[in-house]
């Protein structure tokens, strides 16, 4: 507690992405797009719960269009760092957070534009 207030903000990001690199590490990268529950998780949080999104904002008025794209972009962006951490906490499998998290940050590189692209086409 009292040590986290003299560590400055700006440091829990880079020190995140380090750590992912570090669960990353203990498998070959290869595996990373050969295991398809990561592609699952992937297309779950990318594709299918932002298309889910898009169907069910079509009944929020217009007047909320700011409050609606907001939202849709936080559901199409990618898995949250945590993840191996939580994976760690919960003496659950390190490997496939870190995988779920890189695969789905690199994959939101194409699906997230498609989403808003297609968003704009519906809205």
């Amino acid at each position: 507690g009292v040590l986290l207030g003299l560590v400055p903000a700006g440091i829990w990001q880079p020190l995140a992405m380090l750590v992912l690199g570090a669960y990353l590490a203990k498998s070959p990268l290869v595996h990373m797009f050969k295991n398809k529950t990561a592609y699952r998780v992937s297309f779950a949080r990318l594709a299918l719960i932002p298309a889910l999104l898009l169907a069910a904002f079509c009944f929020i008025p217009e007047s909320y269009a700011t409050i609606r794209t907001v939202i849709l972009i936080s559901a199409a962006a990618p898995s949250a760092v945590l993840a191996p951490v939580f994976a760690q906490m919960f003496d659950q499998d390190i490997t496939l957070g870190a995988q779920i998290v890189s695969l789905s940050t690199l994959l939101s590189l194409f699906t997230l534009p498609l989403v808003l692209f297609i968003s704009e086409m519906i809205w």
